[in-house]
């Protein structure tokens, strides 16, 4: 049987993001007879995607932060040279460009960049940030990103050649089904029966925003005295949020519940989804929402390709928290078990998309051997 091909992918952590858990579903659903993915990563610890993988045929690799350029540089050209990797992957940050210059130098003729997010530029900054999206557009031979916005935040107009290409942030589709058992055994477990249900899955951290969603949610409270928000992730500036939802005297209606395998229970339980993050790439988690049949309410930070059935509102973040209110108030879900084929038809269910990266790659790799 001829070796499988290995693809090695560049990314900041192995942990319970919404990258990882993506590259973590999409190998799952892969032939691992043919395909087999390793990793570079820039943290020193092993995380929860990594622990996971410890069964498979997967090789990760600890190396210095991105910031240490001459000896991230130079240990990332070694790896590559190492395993002789017909393609590398590497998943968009600032300095990107770093890795693929690696690539580039050891004779890798399959690069991809590939954008998960959007910022908007702004401050001193911006011209610096465009300069990396520059130099990381200028090396890479392909360009994917998770929707149109986000690869022109990295790509500007490469975004119309051939050589881009939308990866869906795909999903196990039937996993997110609506639950009506699953919703009544979470509600009964944390004593949700007859509570109004917001929910949010994110890490704490500045990009979702947990400050401004439960200040709308403290708001929301004095209408809808039955609300109770439940917050599924963990991060660095939890306890940071814990403190505000102290001095907005509403820690008995917020439940932390961390990281949690029951995400999909927990949709099923909640009656809202609520998602102010200050930018996206494109927001998974409102995919497996409205697969869930739950309705959302999100920035406008958020790009519109997550609305695949228009069961979002999006509202901008500096409107009132009134204004916020009233859109979660008024997103109430009438038939819930439509979801699942609504994500189908828009392109999100994780078998066909992993299955077309997979011949992707086959392909790539059968033009491009390894250097």
């Amino acid at each position: 049987m001829p070796d499988k091909t290995r693809i090695l992918h560049v990314i900041a952590a192995l942990e319970n993001g919404g990258v990882e858990v993506l590259l973590y579903n999409y190998f799952m659903a892969m032939d691992r007879s043919k395909v087999a993915f390793d990793f570079i990563v820039h943290t020193p610890h092993r995380g929860m995607i990594e622990r996971k993988l410890e069964s498979e045929d997967v090789r990760v690799c600890h190396l210095p932060r991105f910031r240490r350029f001459f000896a991230n540089f130079f240990k990332t050209r070694a790896v590559i040279k190492r395993g002789r990797y017909p393609i590398v992957h590497v998943h968009h940050t600032s300095k990107s460009f770093v890795q693929l210059l690696a690539a580039w130098s050891c004779g890798v003729q399959v690069r991809i960049a590939h954008s998960h997010d959007c910022l908007a530029l702004r401050g001193p900054k911006k011209w610096l940030i465009r300069l990396y999206g520059r130099l990381t557009t200028a090396l890479a031979t392909d360009w994917f990103a998770c929707s149109e916005m986000a690869g022109r935040y990295v790509f500007g107009r490469a975004v119309a050649s051939p050589r881009f290409r939308l990866v869906r942030n795909a999903i196990p589709v039937d996993r997110f089904a609506f639950d009506p058992a699953r919703r009544a055994a979470i509600r009964a477990r944390h004593r949700l029966e007859d509570c109004f249900v917001l929910l949010h899955v994110g890490r704490f951290a500045p990009q979702k925003n947990h400050d401004r969603l439960v200040g709308i949610f403290a708001q929301l409270r004095q209408q809808e005295p039955r609300a109770r928000l439940l917050l599924v992730g963990t991060g660095e500036l939890e306890a940071e949020v814990r403190s505000r939802v102290r001095d907005l005297g509403i820690e008995d209606k917020v439940l932390f519940l961390g990281e949690s395998a029951e995400v999909p229970a927990f949709l099923s339980a909640a009656d809202v989804f609520v998602l102010p993050s200050r930018h996206e790439g494109l927001g998974m988690v409102l995919i497996e929402a409205q697969a869930s049949g739950l309705p959302c309410v999100a920035s406008d930070a958020v790009p519109r390709e997550a609305d695949i059935g228009g069961g979002i509102r999006f509202l901008p973040l500096d409107a009132p928290d009134d204004d916020w209110c009233r859109a979660i108030r008024d997103s109430r879900a009438h038939d819930r078990t439509a979801g699942t084929e609504l994500a189908r038809r828009a392109g999100y269910d994780l078998s066909p998309e992993a299955r077309r990266l997979q011949e992707w790659y086959l392909e790539k790799q059968a033009e491009a051997p390894a250097p």
